[in-house]
């Protein structure tokens, strides 16, 4: 991990030389007050979970799936590798962070606010997760029984997610716009 550390910083060290050094030498000529505070646009635990319950496509969440195998891999933590431990963390921590669980005031004034909105760390949440899923650390995936369930699962899924799209009046005719 240190190697990892290193390698990286290593690696990128010419991309955040330049930006630090503008930040550091630079009077910008933008806004004083930013347009969005990360801290003010999280998602209430409740809120979170009924976007996620729902799956709606329209609304902010990780999905239902990498969801449920976020608790799945939290109840066997213990079972798994010291690689997917890691990565679990990880994304629970960005998860924390798209939350208003905890105050995170301390990002507004950081290049973490370009950002703008905390439910993007979503997509790594949810990057990290499907990762953790294809790597199959448990070998849960590769049972007979799991097939059907996948394939059960994703069906479900699949419906659901059509019977949301054109159950909800989001549809506008085109002749709507004619008017």
């Amino acid at each position: 991990l240190i190697k990892a550390t290193v390698a990286t910083i290593g690696l990128t060290i010419f991309y955040f030389v330049p930006i630090g050094e503008q930040l550091i030498f630079q009077q910008l000529r933008v806004r004083n007050a930013p347009v969005f505070n990360i801290s003010e646009e999280g998602l209430s635990l409740v809120e979170f979970v009924i976007n996620t319950l729902t799956n709606n496509p329209y609304e902010v969440t990780i999905g239902l799936i990498p969801a449920v195998f976020i608790i799945f891999y939290i109840a066997k933590f213990s079972k798994l590798s010291k690689f997917t431990k890691q990565l679990i963390s990880i994304a629970l921590i960005f998860w924390l962070f798209s939350l208003k669980l905890l105050s995170i005031d301390f990002l507004d004034k950081t290049l973490f606010n370009n950002i703008q909105f905390p439910w993007r760390f979503y997509s790594l949440v949810t990057l990290l997760i499907t990762f953790v899923i294809s790597m199959d650390d448990l070998e849960w995936l590769t049972k007979k029984r799991v097939h059907i369930l996948n394939v059960l699962t994703i069906g479900v899924v699949l419906v659901t997610n059509i019977f949301l799209l054109f159950a909800t009046n989001r549809y506008i005719p085109y002749e709507y716009f004619n008017e």
